[in-house]
């Protein structure tokens, strides 16, 4: 039977704030379950909205380890949206490496399973390769330039730091700064995700559509890898899954192959347009690697296949240099490159 001299238990307005500061960050983390705090009372949602940059930076720590905050340099996690983000991009990651069996293994669009071998070469080692690329996928995500709206294209502005970059100019930017391995695994989760999507993605991007018209799917091809490079992995898994939640996705890859023809056409004002992601990519890994631009995909084999690479889904800490844009030594090459 309760004891009814004891003291009543205090509500949680009464707490001071220093205590509770103490006590969320050690609530395990998710999105849903860190905004439904904010429902408890006015006094919960007026104490996190005031303390955000703080309570950012300690969930921070409490819920993600050192080397996992290593592989998203790009975000400085000082807000509720950048650990939102940096939630669902983890998210994102389990559910690629879930399906990834059945990627490399299933027929896609059929009842007949467990029959296409198409993918096969994805098993293994390539897989971690595939991860690599993605997350310098979301590190040129990450990279728009702080004061300049998304959306702006090749508007650069001064100010007291000096000139800031348009967010497509800035990616440029990013590219031509990488070292060869990091561009050979961009390359690599770009050729690897159109083969993917040639096989488990809708039209047009499925080998179905218009196959036998070489020079179109080429166009389509190419407007998927530049759609991956400015949108990042986000497209790639909304096109795999379509329905509601990739409809999205569709339609962003739809709009950029409206605009390839524009791509080649001057700005109203005379002005050159910029190059595009891809055009830059293959530019960059042919200067570092010495070879000509229609020889980058080979380069590219020749740089993943060394044995320096063996290892990449073991160690994280290599993932993360890769990432960060940090040559990789070491290693020797293998027969046949």
């Amino acid at each position: 039977m309760a004891n009814l001299n004891a003291p009543p238990t205090p509500p949680p307005a009464t707490l001071p704030p220093e205590l509770w500061l103490t006590i969320l960050p050690l609530i395990p983390y998710t999105p849903t379950q860190f905004s439904a705090l904010r429902l408890i009372s006015h006094h919960h949602n007026d104490l996190l909205t005031l303390h955000e940059k703080s309570l950012a930076s300690h969930l921070k720590t409490q819920a993600f380890d050192p080397l996992t905050l290593q592989l998203f340099p790009g975000i400085s996690i000082s807000s509720y949206t950048h650990l939102a983000t940096l939630h669902t991009r983890l998210q994102t990651l389990q559910d690629l490496k879930a399906k990834w069996s059945a990627i490399t293994t299933a027929a896609g669009g059929t009842a007949n399973t467990n029959t296409n071998r198409e993918l096969a070469w994805l098993e293994g080692r390539y897989e971690a390769v595939f991860t690599a690329g993605t997350l310098l996928l979301y590190r040129l995500q990450d990279t728009t330039s702080a004061g300049i709206a998304a959306g702006t294209h090749h508007i650069h502005s001064n100010s007291a730091e000096g000139t800031v970059l348009c967010p497509h100019c800035a990616k440029l930017s990013l590219i031509a700064s990488l070292p060869a391995s990091s561009l050979a695994c961009l390359l690599f989760v770009l050729v690897a995700a159109v083969k993917i999507l040639r096989v488990h993605g809708p039209d047009p991007i499925n080998a179905r559509w218009c196959k036998e018209d070489l020079e179109i799917r080429s166009e389509v091809e190419l407007a998927c890898e530049e759609v991956l490079l400015g949108r990042g992995p986000g497209v790639f898994m909304g096109l795999l899954v379509l329905g509601e939640e990739g409809g999205w996705a569709l339609s962003v890859l739809q709009a950029e192959i409206a605009g390839m023809g524009d791509r080649q056409q001057t700005f109203a004002s005379g002005q050159s347009k910029p190059a595009t992601l891809i055009s830059a990519l293959r530019a960059a890994l042919s200067e570092k690697t010495g070879c000509g631009k229609g020889q980058v995909v080979g380069r590219m084999w020749e740089i993943l296949s060394g044995t320096k690479f063996d290892r990449l889904g073991e160690e994280g800490e290599m993932m993360g240099r890769l990432v960060r844009g940090e040559e990789v030594g070491g290693g020797g090459k293998r027969m046949g490159f």
